[in-house]
This record gives C-alpha cells, structure tokens and sequence, in this order.
C-alpha cells in the first residue's frame, strides 16, 4: 500500500527469507497480496520454486517479526535470520512428518479402495470405511482443511481450498449415508459412500506435493553446492604461530596459510608459495591457474599443488563467491514478465474453479442420469480435485532456478531474469575493443621521437610519467610501465590536468600545455600530422595497433604505439556466432584503420570506430531504432551507457564496477567462450519454459472438461474423482521434472578442448584447514 513518505526518503532494507507451507502459485500469490498490503512494505517477490521471499521494507515501519505474523496469518510461516540456522533441521522435521502423513494415508486408502471396490456390500462397510478415512482426513488432511480456512477468512484462496471443498464433500456425504442409510434409500441413490475417493484424493495430492518437494529441492542444487564452496576455517597467523580459527574470526590483511587439497577461505594476493589452483567451480575454466606472488586469489577455489600465503583482503560477505551467490538467489527471486502473467491467472484460478464445478453440479442436477444429484456431485468433485494451480505456479520459476544455477557453473551471473526471456529476440551482438575482445593489458611497443636533444626527451618523459600517474586509464598504466622503469618524475607535477573523455589528458607545466591522447584530441586543438609521421602511423594502424600523440603546445613531439593483442578466444567466439546467424559488430573509439585491421584479424562483420564514450550509448539506441535487438559486451565506465541502452548488457568480470552494475548479466573472469554458453543456457531455459507453460495450461483446458463431464454424452463415461487426484499430483511433478532436465544440459564447446598437462596432479579432494600439528 502506499506510504505517506517517499521510499527514496525511508532506510529501505532488501531481504531474502526462507518461506514453509507453500505448494502452488495461488500460496505465493496470498502471500505477495497479504505483505504488499502491510503500511512499510513496498515490494515483494515470492520463488515458488525454492520456496523464499523477496522483501523490500522500511524496518523503522514494520518489523521482521511483525511480517512473520502475517504471513502466519494465512497458513504459512517465514523462517527469519535468526533461525537460518536451524533450517536445515525445520525442512528436515517437516518431510519427516510429511512421510509420517503418507504412511498412514497409504496404509488407510489401500483397505479402503478394496473395500469399497473389491468386497460386495455389507451392512457393516460403510461403518468400517469411515473409521479408515478418519485418520486421513482429519490427520494425513488436516493441513488442507486449516490453511483453507485461514485462506478463505482473508478472502484468499489457494490449491488446498480445492482438495478441502472437494474430499471435505465427498467425506460428508458418505457420513450422511452412513449415519441416515434408509432416508438415501428412500431417494433411489442406494448407501453408496465416497470415502475412499476423499482418502485416495488426499493421499495422492500429499504424496505429490512430498514428490514435487524433493524435486524441488534438486533444483537449487547449483545454489547450494556454491554455499558449500565456502570453507568453514581459516590457518591465520597469530603472534607467530599459525592457528586454526572460524571464518568469521578472519580480518583484513591478515596472513592465510593454505596448502595443498584445501579451500582457499578468502580472497586476497599471494604474499609467498606458487601453486595450481582449481578455478573451475567459480569461472567454469577446466585447467588449474598457476599462482605466483602478486597474485590473486578467491575464496572458495582450492589449491591443487603446492603452498600458498595470502594476504587477506576481501573476507566474509565481501568475497567474490559470497557476491556470485548473492547475485544468484536476487536472480532467482526476480520474477519475469510471463510470471506476473501467470501470477495475475493464479490469483483468479481457484475461484473460478469452484464456479465451474458449481455450474457442473448444476447442469448435471438438471440434465444428468438418474440419480441425476449424485452424478452432480460426482463430476463437480472431480473439477475441484484435478485443477492444479501448481504447475501454472511452478511452470517458469523452477526452469529459471535451474537455468540461472547452471549459468553460475559455467562462470556467468545473471542479474537480471529479463535476459532469459528477451534471449530470443536478439540478433545483433555488439563486442567493446579494449579489455572485452583484446586481453586488456596494453604494452608500448614503439616509439617515435619527433625531437633529438636527450635533456628534452629527459624532460618530456617526466612530464608524461607526472600526468599518466593520475590516470587509471589501461592506456596510461601502459605508459607508465614502459617508461617508470628507467624514468622518474622528480617531483614534477601538472599544475592543471584535464581528463578528455574518449580523447585523452591536458596537462599544464609551467607555461607549457602538454596534449596526450588520440589523433581526435589533435584535430580538436587544430593540429595536424606530419608527414614525418605517417608511415610510423599508417604501419602501426595496419597492426591494429593504438597511437597515442605527446604534444608540446602544439607540437609533436612523440608518438607512442600501443598493442592490446585480442584474446585467445576471441576470433573463435566471433566465428561461432557468425554461424548461428547473428551479426556481430565491434564498437570503438581507436582509429578507423586500426579498427578495421582488427576487424579483419577476428572476423567481425562490421566496425564502428571513432565512437566517444558517450556516444556508444547512443549507437546502440540507434540500432535499437532500427529494429536490432543488441547484446552489447563491454567491460568499462565508458561502457555503461551502450550496456544500459542494449536489450541484454553483459560485463566482463574484470571490468568496472560502474560497467558490471549497469549490466544484465557478468562474465565472471572475462573468457568470452562463456557468453556461447549463456546464449545455449538462456535459450534452452526460455524453451524449457514455454514447455511448461504450454504443459500447465494445456492440462486444465483439457482435464477440467473432462472431469466435468464433458466426454459422458459420447463415450458414458466419468472421470472417478481418485482418478483426477493422481492426475493432478503428477502434473505438478512433471513441470518440475521437465525443468530438471536442464541440470544435464552440456552448452557447446566453442574451442578445442585443452589437452591436461601431464605435469598437473590429480586434485586431491578439497578439505577445510587442519591446525598443523595434530
């Protein structure tokens, strides 16, 4: 409901809770309506599929404990932070007893079917077919029975409001026979009782929705095998000694000792040691990565071979494991488009279920065979007991859970669920240059000196090292490594400096302007190139190559020719979506030339180079225009816009943090073989989706007619109401087992699998740290 604040003036707090009880689309639907509506609240998003709750709240406005209370209200129960922990223990006490209900459901409908199928009547069988149902009704079903009364008492209605009205009629009929057999006599309809169809039908949706739970569960197995990544202790040195303490005893600039078979329990930088590290559960990358002092490491990641200490630098929630299972469970709580479709149909799918099983009882009142209020009765049960709301609700988000977990294996983060859904419609992929298709690490690789004397040189160089130094550039870092070596700026500094985005640095020195950048920032400042330097430009432009021009009011003074040479994989990625169909282009602002040389080498299909920073954004809108639906892969600040403009952004890991917020999806380490992958696990996610869909509707178009009848006129026959039972427990359970599927899904290969270095051990199995004497 609306607030008197605004929410951008409120300390808004996002949380993701566990939550129990729920079993179909119309329970997340009660609960996203009952939270919605509470003063404080102001977004909620409820998974079905793993069965927790998005919630965006004020806690100055209402509390945890306040929430849970509602959601208490209505038959179900949030497990809040402080319980977290016992988890495990609640889900593992309420399967037991969800067994427990099976068993005596089983053990009680099973002497009922051959009572009332098998054995001819007898006085005393309906007295004994009510002692076996009660049990089942008021223990196996009493679940049922409470939630449809709290749902009903806030004007809300789920699945089990439907399996209450059906087997709570066909139980309190047959007590009637039981109790007045000669007053039904007397109407012609004989003592026939109904309770093993109100037995059989409970027994069958519980042991459905038991079926369904643990399919559920198998879904987030990605997610949890993630969380189990993180190791649970830490070798820290203490005064000299190193000891064995909890993670969560580990502080910043600690020293981590990690050896040979164990996790690595932060991320940081290798201080001493070399070893392998396995990677692969958090990039997806099969071959172990050497690591050497300097270094990086991530938490999560084990060392294969060999020694390592590290110093401790992002630890706890700050890791980069801790932020991938962030990003993966805000994912997973997101709902698409298609969802809030299903949402909307959900929450009007149980009443009007009931009047179409009242309409049913009352044409079959009117027009039915003799007795004509007993086959009445018989197909309006069968409605209420075959609708499944269930699978429409478990349709889209388990094929997401799924789909987003099997992404996170292969190293790709998906951010926003939108992704998936928009995943056929793109056409066009855009790739950024420098850091996306090249390796992002520029090295000078020639010089051009435009002045002789070496005090000058001397000079210049000092002034270039003073201004490069307040830049973070890639370009800049490139001077600075070719020239720090040898060079420093004693004490020089620009007394103004200018960043010029897309262009370069204006830096003042005394009275000397000092230009460094692109051949736009030259043409900008109305100077001209030389003929002294157009073969030194035109055969580094030809290498794709990048020119960065030192100018001393407005003078050339030297030219510098930077190489960023493209990643392994690049002209393979290129190649492989060139061949399904879509059209792959790269976006600049290097040279046109030097562009195009590059172009050529990869193999795109066109080239937009000499594009500002800020205009990148606008050529993808541009594109957009014209009816493309863009990809754009990037990895800068410059970035950001074209990512925020594309239909799908997606960001390399490496980049910045501006360019990975503003994008759909994250390339964790930068490979770009995991953006084939994202596209076969999106696409086969958004199939597996439609299946569902299609399977969920397309069974309750179909098998509400025929359990109302429908089919009588032609063929004689109606559907039992056991009949309709077991067919919607194993609706729900195939839309859950259609999404499973996706968890064997293999995307294809896009380069030449690695051949193992015979020199790399097995991997040892991975293991917490062991104080070091026993």
């Amino acid at each position: 409901m609306e607030t008197t604040a605004t929410k951008e003036s409120l300390s808004i707090e996002k949380i993701i809770l566990p939550v129990t009880g729920m079993s179909c689309a119309g329970c997340a639907v009660s609960i996203e309506s009952m939270l919605k509506a509470q003063e404080g609240v102001f977004a909620v998003q409820v998974n079905l599929s793993d069965n927790t709750v998005l919630i965006e709240y004020d806690p100055a406005q209402i509390t945890l404990p306040e929430l849970r209370d509602v959601v208490r209200s209505i038959g179900y129960d949030l497990v809040l932070p402080d319980q977290q922990a016992q988890l495990e223990a609640i889900k593992s006490s309420r399967k037991k007893e969800l067994r427990t209900k099976l068993l005596v459901g089983i053990g009680c409908s099973i002497p009922l079917v051959i009572l009332s199928m098998f054995i001819p009547p007898f006085p005393a069988s309906p007295w004994i077919q009510l002692f076996l149902a009660i049990p089942v009704v008021f223990y196996t079903g009493q679940e049922f029975f409470r939630n449809s009364w709290k749902q009903l008492r806030h004007k809300t209605a789920n699945m089990d409001v439907l399996v209450a009205l059906g087997t709570g009629s066909a139980f309190l009929l047959s007590l009637a026979v039981t109790l007045f057999p000669s007053f039904f006599a007397q109407l012609g309809t004989g003592v026939h009782v109904y309770y093993e169809a109100a037995a059989v039908v409970i027994t069958l949706v519980l042991l459905g929705r038991y079926l369904e739970e643990n399919a559920k569960e198998r879904t987030t197995d990605a997610i949890r095998r993630l969380i189990e990544l993180q190791p649970q202790f830490a070798l820290v040195e203490r005064d000299g000694q190193w000891v064995t303490v909890p993670l969560q005893a580990v502080h910043p600039d600690d020293r981590v000792l990690v050896r040979q078979g164990e996790k690595i329990p932060v991320d940081g930088t290798v201080l001493e040691g070399q070893a392998a590290v396995d990677e692969s559960m958090l990039t997806g990358e099969p071959l172990p990565v050497n690591k050497a002092p300097g270094d990086p490491v991530f938490s999560g990641t084990i060392v294969q071979d060999g020694t390592l200490i590290i110093r401790a630098e992002q630890v706890g929630e700050k890791t980069l494991l801790s932020q991938i299972i962030h990003f993966v469970k805000q994912a997973q709580a997101q709902k698409p488009p298609i969802q809030r479709l299903v949402d909307r149909i959900a929450a009007v799918f149980v009443p009007i279920v009931v009047g179409i099983a009242l309409l049913t009882f009352i044409i079959w009142l009117i027009w039915g065979p003799s007795p004509s209020w007993l086959f009445a009765f018989t197909a309006a049960v069968s409605v209420l007991v075959i609708a499944c709301p269930c699978a429409l609700g478990l349709a889209t988000p388990t094929a997401l859970t799924v789909g987003i977990g099997k992404a996170a294996e292969y190293g790709i983060l998906i951010k926003n669920i939108e992704a998936i859904e928009h995943i056929r419609t793109i056409d066009t992929i855009v790739f950024d240059k420098t850091g996306t298709i090249t390796q992002g690490d520029p090295q000078v690789v020639d010089v051009l000196w435009l002045i002789d004397d070496p005090a000058q040189q001397q000079l210049l160089i000092q002034q270039i090292i003073a201004a490069e130094q307040r830049s973070t550039h890639p370009l800049a870092q490139a001077i600075l490594h070719f020239f720090q070596p040898t060079h420093s700026p004693d004490g020089i500094a620009p007394a103004q400096l200018e960043t010029i985005a897309g262009k370069g640095l204006r830096a003042t020195f005394d009275n000397t302007i000092l230009l460094l950048g692109n051949e736009q920032l030259l043409r900008d400042a109305g100077i001209s190139l030389p003929s002294a330097v157009h073969q030194f430009v035109n055969s580094h432009r030809r290498q794709a190559h990048t020119l960065v021009f030192i100018v001393a009011d407005t003078v050339i003074q030297c030219v510098l020719a930077i190489a960023d040479p493209p990643k392994p994989e690049a002209a393979a990625v290129v190649q492989f979506l060139r061949s399904r169909g879509y059209q792959v282009i790269l976006l600049t602002g290097d040279h046109q030339t030097a562009a195009e040389a590059l172009a050529r080498h990869i193999g795109f299909d066109q080239v937009i180079a000499e594009v500002s920073p800020l205009d990148k954004g606008t050529v993808i809108a541009r594109l957009e225009d014209t009816g493309k639906r863009t990809l754009m892969v990037g990895d800068g600040i410059n970035d950001a816009p074209a990512l925020t403009k594309a239909t799908i952004g997606a960001a390399m890991g490496t980049g910045t943090d501006v360019a990975i917020d503003a994008a759909d999806i994250v390339i964790i380490r930068g490979n770009l073989e995991a953006l084939p992958h994202f596209l076969a696990i999106a696409e086969r996610t958004a199939r597996t989706i439609k299946e569902n869909l299609f399977w969920a509707f397309a069974y309750n178009v179909l098998a509400i007619p025929i359990a109302a009848g429908a089919l009588y006129p032609l063929t004689g026959w109606l559907l039992n109401p056991m009949i309709a039972g077991a067919a919607m427990a194993l609706s729900s359970v195939s839309v859950v087992t259609n999404s499973l599927r996706l968890r064997r899904f293999t995307p294809p290969t896009v380069l030449k699998p690695h051949r193992e270095s015979a020199a790399a051990p097995p991997a040892p199995a991975s293991r917490d740290p062991q104080p070091l004497h026993q």
